[in-house]
């Protein structure tokens, strides 16, 4: 394992070094072939240029305008030895008959050009042409002919003149250095024609190139490079680069083996000293692994021991000095993980002790508070009632004396029966924490109907519109829960009564915790957001007694059934905008 896992990390890295070696020189081969193919482009369309200066002048001079076989013009022979490459250089009429040439005809017959569609294009446009590859019917040689239109003085088409090129012979390449010595050059037509080579040009000029695919590549890009078997059969890296002016292209085709070759030996020299490397690798883990397993596996089996909670179980100190340091520093940490976890077992019980202790009391101090609550409500609603039916009684007995004292009556009678609603209040918040909860299976739709329906005779003269949902049926105490309803609705009913008409809304919808939330929506008065956190406090009012009554025990008592039911409530709203609140219950069902 440990030779294994230095080995494979050297021959990736390794392997990914010979790669981008390998890439780099495929690029540095691509940049040669273009290079040498664009030098070929340039050498080509310079001799094609020289050619065309030439006959330029030659067609100018008066032997040549009077298109007169008797009267040729004699620095044709001279013209022909000024340019080596030259097959022949000729004179012809409209008709396509040769008038003079160098070197002169065989016979006295009429001989007529081989390329007559040049001719004709001359004729519909007469400017200087190159022609397509022909067979010479002077020399019976390929070559390519360079012509130009001859004008009389009257600026009227008389004839050409044209200097052959024969192909075999013709190189219009560049010298090439060492690093493109191997370089194969041709010189192609838009058509695929092999019309110069640098090598074996008998055997292949005239002959077309076969590979489609290079061949539309090279005639829609124009110039670049590309990857392709030659016609010889030869996998090569090819640069192309089109004439100046003329449709043909020139290209430079790099053998890939000369690329892949010095990879090659590198990678067999490499190869042969990875191998070598592993194998000391391997040899030297073998002896390692051979002298240090059986010690390392003792320790391996007693830390599994003591990961079993075998606390008394030591790490043997007898292998190799190296695996005995190891073993002395994980007996020490053995001791202090037994020291560590004998002190938190002994925290853990003092703790538990505390908690339960407090729990204790805190269970004791909440029942004694709602024992009181309930014994101090339930025990001053007799006061309260005296006090309203004493007040009944002087009224009706003996009629105010003057309107203070009806006022002041009338104060008493409010004051009391306020009192005897927060009592009432007081009361039903101490039932939702004593009584025991009675689950059952709650229909919350048919639980808000008949809230709704209960709230319609304090409701009567307004007009309100109620919009009840599809909602879930819960488990849950039927009695808590309509307390909770009861609550929330008429807490809306109240403060909607500034509405012409009052929007009441009730319905359930799933939250992003993928809890099922009941909601209770209006389009009353609203409330500021900052003060959410006093909605749920008991005798809290964000409202006076003058706007809307109240004792603000309600949301109080509603929080507490929501908690007991294991759910949550909150609220959200605007100012003149109105109010949502929002409850979860624990086990809600679709």
């Amino acid at each position: 394992m440990f030779a294994t896992a230095i080995a494979l990390p050297l021959v990736a890295l390794i392997g990914f070094g010979l790669y981008d070696r390998a890439q780099a020189e495929f690029r540095a081969a691509e940049e040669i072939a273009l290079r040498s193919a664009k030098s070929s482009a340039d050498y080509a369309w310079t001799y094609v240029d020289d050619l065309r200066r030439t006959l330029e002048a030659l067609a100018r001079r008066p032997q040549v305008r009077a298109m007169d076989a008797t009267r040729c013009d004699p620095d044709l022979e001279d013209l022909l030895a000024l340019y080596p490459r030259a097959a022949s250089f000729i004179v012809v009429n409209l008709d396509g008959a040769i008038v003079c040439s160098a070197p002169p005809l065989r016979d006295d017959g009429v001989v007529r050009i081989a390329d007559e569609e040049l001719l004709r294009e001359m004729l519909a446009g007469p400017r200087f042409r190159m022609s397509q590859p022909i067979l010479s019917r002077i020399t019976k040689r390929w070559l390519v002919s360079a012509v130009q239109p001859v004008i009389d003085e009257n600026g009227a088409l008389v004839g050409t003149v044209a200097v052959g090129t024969e192909l075999v012979r013709w190189r219009p390449f560049p010298r090439l250095g060492a690093a493109t010595a191997d370089a194969l050059l041709m010189l192609v037509t838009s058509d695929g024609t092999i019309i110069a080579r640098s090598s074996e040009s008998e055997e292949w000029v005239s002959r077309k190139m076969r590979n489609d695919t290079f061949m539309k590549h090279m005639l829609a890009e124009q110039e670049g490079f590309f990857r392709a078997r030659g016609e010889d059969g030869v996998n090569r890296i090819w640069g192309f680069a089109q004439v100046a002016g003329l449709p043909w292209f020139a290209l430079a085709g790099v053998p890939t083996d000369l690329v892949l070759g010095p990879a090659r030996e590198r990678l067999a020299r490499t190869g042969g000293l990875v191998a070598l490397t592993v194998g000391l690798l391997l040899a030297s883990s073998w002896g390692v692994s051979a002298r240090l397993s059986k010690p390392i596996a003792r320790i391996a089996a007693a830390v599994r021991e003591r990961a079993e909670r075998r606390s008394q179980v030591r790490v043997p100190e007898d292998g190799p000095v190296e695996v005995n340091q190891v073993a002395r520093e994980l007996n020490r940490m053995i001791d202090s993980v037994a020291q560590a976890e004998a002190e938190i077992r002994r925290s853990n019980a003092e703790l538990e002790a505390r908690v339960r202790e407090r729990t204790a009391r805190l269970e004791d101090a909440n029942k004694e508070l709602e024992a009181f609550s309930y014994s101090v409500s339930h025990d001053l609603r007799a006061p309260v009632r005296h006090i309203d039916g004493f007040v009944k009684l002087l009224e009706a007995s003996q009629p105010p004396a003057n309107d203070d004292a009806a006022r002041y009556l009338a104060k008493i009678t409010a004051a009391s029966r306020k009192m005897g609603e927060l009592i009432d209040d007081l009361l039903t918040l101490s039932r939702t924490a004593r009584a025991p909860l009675k689950r059952t299976d709650v229909d919350l739709g048919a639980l808000v109907a008949s809230v709704v329906q209960e709230l319609q005779p304090d409701c009567a003269g307004r007009r309100i519109e109620w919009r009840i949902g599809p909602l879930p049926t819960v488990s849950g105490d039927r009695g808590l829960l309509r307390v909770l309803l009861q609550n929330l609705l008429s807490n809306s009913a109240k403060y909607t009564r500034s509405r012409e008409l009052a929007v009441i809304e009730v319905g359930a919808e799933r939250l992003e915790s993928d809890e099922k939330a009941v909601f209770v929506r209006d389009n009353g008065v609203g409330f500021e957001m900052q003060y959410r956190d006093k909605l749920f406090g008991v005798f809290q009012r964000l409202h006076s007694d003058t706007e809307f009554d109240g004792t603000g025990i309600g949301l109080a008592t509603a929080r507490r059934i929501v908690v007991r039911h294991g759910g949550r409530i909150w609220g959200e709203g605007q100012p003149g905008h109105g109010a949502t609140f929002y409850f979860t219950v624990e086990g809600a069902a679709e």
